[in-house]
Order: structure tokens, then sequence, then C-alpha cells
């Protein structure tokens, strides 16, 4: 096909303008030029027929001079193997607009070359689920200057999304005798496609009318899934999320609905799980096999199935907590607060999680917790406390002695705690067993194996340890605590049979920034072969009214090594004589002959001198500085500098 502007212009421009006989003068301003170009369909993305492109098979087009709609040229193309050439002779110097859309005959969409639009029949009996004549692709080409005789080859990509919906239990459900032949699919959608601008308006609702569901010739992109619907809606370039209904039949009485699943042009959305037998329970997973990477499922939740559902669900990536929102999760089993791949929790100004004595998160991947409030004073049973961002506490009667309380559990990945209140019971001050005999710890946070914590702004008050590492000589995670306070309420007068320092940490690092800790029978001791490095920040021990029962601000042992850069270390009882004060600083056995550790002292002030309780010597600052007695400054009889200062 060969069609010319010459007659839209004006004819002097083509006298005034000839470049000769020899081929080799360069093009002219104002000469007609021929240009080609092929409009290429995207290959198969897989086997399967769905998506391959071989059903759009017409191609519209149109030229106009830049910032114009009015069209110069239109015209119509048959694909050939995915390809399509426009060939015309344009002007040497001028710019140009193009755009191109590609369709099956059949499909109910109306290109416009003058509005450069692309619109919607929805109305049209040819608008039906599972009809992959319903693909559509596009093209626009803005300001293009004409140099020369060129060919030019554009890739089109679909204005469309791609939502599967297929399920895990068919066979199940034929032999129940559930008719699964053919599928109708509702999606919010738009009616009008600007296939310049690149934008969609006139909300719509897409009702994809009932059709025979896809056969065994189309693969669900999961495998063990079959397919029971497939549909293309047009969507805009950036993400949304839409709720998405299916039924089986025109006169179904209960169809199925999936909230907030995430859409985006050109990229696929799956549906899957046993919809046909337990539609309650499902995952969606957005597929970036068009374009781009994957993109990020969030749901709100407001009940304990929610938050259990998307725990489970491994497409969620965020679950969010409206603000003042109280979820009460009681009656969750621990068994159903398993986490297997990254989530974010967020929750809203006021909100709450209350989980019941004996369960807890379990994070077998990375999990973020966060809160969106600011601090405040809030009344409880035990007393006012303040809370900082959202809360996670357990509530009801503390359990018998041989059991456990904790909030989270963290076997491997990044826990990652920010602007948030962890209260794990104050009042249960016991070690316990699992049923199977495998020791578990009452702790606010328990983590094993490579697990991280990262703590930052946050509250955490436990009965027990409020952190607790587990597998002292297999733990390797890194710990950093930042800007927070963590207290424990443990003695060895409450409980004659266990207890805790505030945090117990292992791992290979550990940093903890401008903290306060707060405990009765210690604040931190590292166990482990771990380094750790204290900077800034408050540590400290408290008697029970009446008792001399405080031990350790930091306790070292299991071959770790602290170094203290800055932080105020103080506690009420004197243990020994090589303190020059009281006991707050300590390094030794553990009482257990494990190794020894180290302590390297840069700075800080102490309620007495660092020492090691086995070999009987004490840890002196870094040369060349040196303890500097404090006055007036009690609790703190040291201070660290040079005697010059």
């Amino acid at each position: 096909m060969n069609k010319s502007l010459f007659t839209l212009l004006a004819a002097c421009m083509f006298l005034t303008a000839c470049s000769g006989d020899d081929p080799r003068t360069a093009p002219v301003a104002g000469e007609e030029a021929t240009v080609s170009f092929t409009a290429s369909l995207p290959a198969s993305i897989d086997s399967r027929a769905y998506s391959d492109g071989t059903t759009a098979t017409a191609l519209s087009w149109a030229i106009y001079e830049t910032g114009s709609k009015t069209p110069l040229l239109t015209g119509s193309e048959t694909f050939s193997g995915l390809k399509a050439t426009v060939s015309t002779t344009l002007v040497t110097g001028k710019t140009y607009d193009f755009v191109f859309w590609a369709q099956n005959p059949s499909a109910p969409y109306e290109f416009n070359a003058a509005a450069q639009t692309v619109t919607i029949d929805y109305s049209s009996a040819a608008f039906t689920a599972n009809n992959e004549q319903l693909d559509g692709f596009y093209k626009a080409v803005s300001a293009y200057q004409v140099k020369g005789s060129v060919n030019e080859t554009y890739t089109l990509t679909r204005p469309f999304a791609q939502v599967n919906i297929g399920t895990t239990d068919f066979t199940q459900a034929t032999a129940a005798g559930i008719d699964v032949a053919a599928s109708t699919v509702t999606i919010a959608s738009y009616s009008t496609f600007d296939l310049m601008q690149g934008e969609v308006s006139g909300d719509a609702t897409a009702e994809f009318k009932l059709n025979a569901m896809p056969g065994t010739e189309e693969a669900f992109p999961i495998a063990g899934c079959k397919y029971l619907a497939m549909v293309y809606v047009l969507m805009p370039e950036a993400k949304q999320t839409v709720d998405v209904t299916y039924n089986l039949s025109p006169d179904a009485s209960e169809p199925v609905t999936f909230g907030g699943v995430p859409v985006q042009r050109n990229y696929r959305t799956n549906i899957y799980g046993a919809l046909l037998t337990n539609p309650a329970i499902f995952n969606v997973e957005i597929k970036p096999d068009y374009a781009g990477t994957d993109l990020e499922y969030s749901v709100v939740a407001t009940t304990p199935e929610e938050v259990t559902n998307a725990l489970a669900n491994p497409a969620v990536s965020e679950v969010e907590i409206p603000d003042g929102t109280t979820i009460d999760m009681t009656a969750v089993p621990t068994e159903s607060l398993v986490n297997n791949s990254p989530k974010t929790i967020t929750l809203g100004e006021g909100s709450e999680i209350q989980l019941g004595n004996g369960a807890h998160f379990t994070g077998n991947d990375d999990l973020t917790i966060r809160g969106t409030a600011s601090a405040s004073t809030v009344s409880r049973a035990d007393g006012d406390i303040t809370v900082v961002g959202g809360v996670i506490t357990n509530v009801g009667e503390p359990k018998p002695d041989g059991s456990y309380k904790s909030l989270i559990h963290m076997n491997s990945g990044t826990l990652t705690i920010e602007n948030m209140t962890l209260i794990n019971d104050p009042d249960y001050h016991y070690h316990g067993s699992a049923a199977n005999g495998e020791p578990y710890n009452s702790s606010a946070i328990s983590y094993w194996n490579d697990a991280n914590l990262v703590i930052s702004n946050s509250r955490i008050i436990s009965g027990m340890f409020c952190l607790c590492g587990m597998g002292i000589t297999t733990a390797t995670g890194t710990v950093t605590l930042t800007d927070s306070y963590f207290e424990s309420t443990s003695s060895n007068t409450n409980n004659g049979k266990a207890w805790a320092y505030a945090m117990r940490l292992f791992g290979s690092k550990a940093t903890l920034t401008n903290c306060e800790v707060k405990g009765i029978q210690g604040a931190v001791s590292p166990g482990s072969p771990i380094e750790v490095t204290i900077d800034g920040g408050k540590y400290y021990t408290i008697n029970t009214p009446g008792k001399t029962d405080a031990f350790y601000a930091l306790y070292v042992t299991g071959g770790a090594t602290v170094t203290i850069i800055d932080g105020d270390f103080s506690t009420p009882n004197n243990r020994s004589s090589l303190a020059q004060g009281t006991s707050c600083v300590v390094c030794g056995d553990n009482d257990t002959s494990m190794e020894h550790g180290s302590i390297i002292i840069k700075g800080g002030k102490y309620s007495g001198k660092a020492y090691n309780h086995v070999t009987a010597k004490v840890y002196n600052p870094v040369a060349p500085l040196e303890y500097i007695p404090l006055a007036d400054d009690a609790p703190y009889v040291w201070g660290i500098g040079t005697a010059a200062q």
C-alpha cells in the first residue's frame, strides 16, 4: 500500500526542494520520503494459546501532524505472523504522531481516528468471559521527525490486564455435582481508552457474559489449577485494586467475590485456590509476564479471619488495620498465625491486636509490623502505661506453670518492628515448653537460626524476656535496636523456678542505639559469641519493693564481645567490691561453665566499675581513657574520660 500526502501540501514545497538525480544527496526538507512502519505483536509468553496475540488480526492506524487530532491518513492492515506493515510517503523535516490499534474483527471495540480513542461496547453479545478474541494491542508515537526514507518497527502492548481465575478442586467439585461448564465475571473497569495519552476514562462495570470455561488446552499459569475464567479488562498504567466476582451459571444464587484484587495494564493477575469448595481462602498473584516486576497486593483487615487469610495468602504483601480497630484474635490458634511469605502489617492510630494466652505469630519469612500513631498514655488493669503506635498484646488468665506466653516467634527472615507497643503479659513469669518438650521461653519476641530483628521507636514490656535469642550455637542473625524501650518484670522473687533478663542476645551482631532497657533480674545479656555495640541510652535494674533481687544492667557471657561507646548503666545492689559502687556491668560464665566474654569501654556512665566475677578483674576503659569519679550524679559513680578532663 502506498498513500501520498502530496495533495495535502503546497506543490511549491516540492518544486523548490528537488534533491537531483544523485541518490547520495541527503534528503532536503520538504521532500517526500517513503516511510514503512511495521507493527509487531508480542511473541507468545508461553505455549498456551491464551495471550499469544494471534487473535488480534486487524490493525487500524492513523497519522497526524504533531499535536493535531485531525488525521492526515488512516488505514487498516492484516497481521501475518504477528506483524503488519504500513507504507506511505511523508514529508522530510516535518514531525508526525501515529497511533496503532490491533484487535480481532469480531471484538466489540470501536477505533475512532478523529478522537484518537478506542471504546468498548459492554452490551455486545461478543463481550463474554473466556474469550481470547477480546485481546487487543496499541502503540502511540509522538513527534516523529521524518529525516528520510526509513523502516521502523514498533511493538504493540496491551491496554488490558488479564485476570485468570483457577481452582485446585475441580475434580472434587465435579464429583459432587457442581456445574462447572461455564462462567461469568464482573469487574469495575473503563469504557474509553485514549491511544495517544494512554489514559482510561468512563467508569464502567465490565460484565463478561456467560461463556464456556477454558478447556484442557488452556494451561492455568499456576501448576495444579484448572481454569474457571479468563478475561481482559481495560486498566490504567498505575496499579489499582478492584473487586472481582465470578459465577458458574447465570442463575447461581451465590456468586463469589474476591476483594481488593490488584490489577494493572499489561500485567497478569492470577486468583486461585480451592475456589469451588472453599472460596473463602484464595491466593492472588501478579505475574509480570507481560511487563514490569511483581506488584504488591494489600488488604484491609478488620476481623480475625481477614488477618489469618492474609497471612496464609502468599500474594498478600501488605495488611492494613484501620484506625481505632481492635481485632480480638484470642480464639485463633498459633497454627493460623504463621507467615511464610514477606508481609507488612500496618496498624492505624488506636489499633490493637489481641492474641490468646498460648498463641503467637510465627515468622518464616520477612515480617514487618508498624504503627502509624504517636505515643499516648492508656489505662490498663496493671496501671497506666505509655504506648507507641499500634498495640499487640495477649489477654486472658495466666496459663498454668509449664507453659509459656509469647507474641512473636521468628524462625527466619527479618522481623521489623516500627512505632509499636508489644505487651507480653507482665504478670506471667514462667519458662515453659512446647507440647513436644521443645523449650520455649516466655518472651515477647523469640528468634532462631538466621532470623534478624530490627526494632525502632517502639515499647516492649514482658513478664519474662522482651527479646530472647534461641539456639546459642546456631543463631547467626543480627539485632538492631534504635530509640526503643524494653522492660521485663521478671525476678527470682515472683518466680522461684526461672527468671529472665529483659533481653538475651544470640546471633552474630547486635547494635543498641539510644535505647532504654529496664529489668529486675537483669537488663541486657549477650549469651553467645555475638559482637554487641551499645551507643547511648539507659540500661538499669530495680529491686522489687522490700527486696534486693535486682541483678546486672549488662551481663556478658558465652564468648560475647560488647563495645560500649556511650550509655548510662546502673543497678541498686553491690555484689562485688570490684565495682567500687554497685554491680552494673559484669562478665562471667553465667554460672554454667560457659566461655567468658569481653567488654570494651569507650564511654558512658556507670554506678560501678565493670568487672569479671570469675577472674576478679576490672575492665578498664580503652587507653588513654580511664574511670573518672562523678560527683552529685547519682546513681552514677564513674564516668569515662582522661585525667586532663
